[in-house]
């Protein structure tokens, strides 16, 4: 979520070519999500891209952690424990 709202703030997708995926982590998995699926979130008129990225408790950081988990369901996400070969595959 601190990468979107990094994005956001900063209006990076305006004038960068866009990566095709974004990695999310933490301390137990890891999880991508295709970089198109987020883009309307950066439209939104009524969503405060002032916050601090790193503020996990804000209204923001949590609506984005609602929306790439709900996005995730559908997509693998990986524990760091997993063997290379598996990730490949």
């Amino acid at each position: 979520m601190q990468l979107i709202l990094t994005i956001g703030k900063e209006r990076t997708f305006e004038n960068t070519l866009s990566p095709l995926f974004l990695g999310a982590l933490d301390a137990e998995k890891i999880a991508f999500i295709e970089y198109n699926e987020i883009l309307p979130i950066f439209s939104q008129n009524d969503f405060n891209w002032k916050v601090t990225p790193s503020n996990h408790e804000s209204k923001e950081f949590k609506l984005l952690g609602y929306i790439i988990y709900y996005k995730n369901t559908r997509k693998q996400m990986y524990s760091p424990n997993i063997p290379e070969e598996e990730l490949k595959n």
